[in-house]
């Protein structure tokens, strides 16, 4: 994983040099939790509850600092497109607001082809405002805070498209990850949305 990590930042500092052009297109993909929530599975490192509930846990296992996220994705109209999964892997410890780590992005849409991202991602301290004041309390949370997760590797924090099949097929730009959190409950289970928003220059 380091080793691939390593390329794809290398390949991040190249095209980070490259002058985007006018005609780029912008595609995004939605996800709403927990509705389209098909499993989650982490170590205990971040305060996301395991989906489903009887999924093996990734602690005590040599992967213990990873999550594993599989969803369906809608378009910008709210209608199932494809499926999508996302691997994190984390720095040793809990998950702070301070830390920054390395996910994987993988989009699949029927009929369209896939995308292949890879950014570095940090949670907005209010997210971990949320979580505290939760577990403290033990009042469940409802509200409203949208972020942006994404903070590199490219400039202007924006994450790297990798590669794509199909109609992406030789796809080149960046891609950001924006996150609107609506809920969060003692257990951990989650009301959100993401939006992964790619912005394709070739």
């Amino acid at each position: 994983m380091k080793v691939l990590t390593a390329l794809i930042v290398t390949l991040a500092c190249l095209v980070s040099n490259v002058v985007y052009a006018s005609d780029e297109t912008t595609v995004s993909f939605f996800i709403r939790t927990p509705s389209d929530l098909v499993s989650v599975s982490h170590g205990g490192q971040v305060g996301f509850a395991l989906f489903p509930a009887e999924i093996p846990s990734m602690a005590g296992t040599p992967i213990s600092n990873t999550l594993l996220l599989t969803a369906r994705v809608r378009d910008d109209k709210g209608e199932i497109s494809g499926i999508s999964s996302e691997l994190e892997t984390f720095p040793d410890g809990p998950v702070t607001a301070e830390k920054i780590w390395d996910t994987y992005w993988t989009v699949v849409i029927p009929g369209r082809g896939t995308l292949y991202g890879y950014h570095q991602e940090q949670l907005n301290t209010e997210i971990f405002k949320v979580m505290d004041t939760v577990h403290q309390t033990g009042q469940d949370w409802t509200g409203e805070i949208t972020t942006r997760n994404t903070v590199g590797p490219l400039p202007e924090k924006r994450g790297l498209i990798v590669s794509g099949t199909g109609e992406f097929e030789n796809a080149t730009g960046w891609f950001v990850e924006i996150g609107t959190l609506r809920g969060y409950t003692r257990e951990g289970d989650l009301s959100a949305e993401l939006e992964l928003r790619f912005t394709i220059t070739e």
